[in-house]
């Protein structure tokens, strides 16, 4: 069977699971930041941050996930394996990456992290809640932005 999916339909597979979180099965996250994928791109080892999350349903491991994004945002990665039914799904990017829905951005020129709501062409919907905690959405070119690597 070929794998027909997108990286970002891939990543809302991840955002999706995620949601479960909320309902408390995650167990493990793992955040490595100075990580390093063992792949090698025109010669270089490429460093970035892996997150590497274990979801259970009581004692048995239901997802295993990693998710990688190069310091310099230019590939990412991303591998879920669904242990009930052995399915697994990969899938990589380089180069000009754009934004996904659920990232964390910044202005370039500085300011509030935003979380991206949604994308369209060329702009990205943000929300984020100011100082005084309201809630704020609005639209930016995406050449203004920059991703967040916390």
């Amino acid at each position: 069977m070929v794998d027909k999916l997108t990286f970002q339909d891939t990543y809302k597979k991840y955002l999706d699971i995620e949601l479960e979180v909320e309902k408390g099965k995650l167990i493990k996250e793992e955040i490595i930041k100075n990580s390093y994928k063992n792949k090698e791109i025109n010669g270089e080892i490429i460093y970035g941050k892996l997150i590497h999350n274990h979801y259970f349903r009581t004692s048995d491991l239901i997802y295993d996930i990693e998710y990688f994004v190069s310091y310099d945002q230019n590939y990412r990665f991303i591998y879920i394996k669904n242990e009930e039914t052995g399915a697994t799904y990969q899938k990589e990017k380089f180069n000009g990456i754009e934004f996904l829905i659920g990232d964390k951005v910044r202005l370039k020129s500085g300011g509030t992290i935003m979380k991206v709501k949604d994308i369209d062409n060329n702009y990205v919907d943000c929300h984020w809640i100011d100082q005084l905690g309201t809630s704020i959405n609005s639209s930016f070119p995406v050449f203004s932005l920059e991703l967040v690597l916390e």
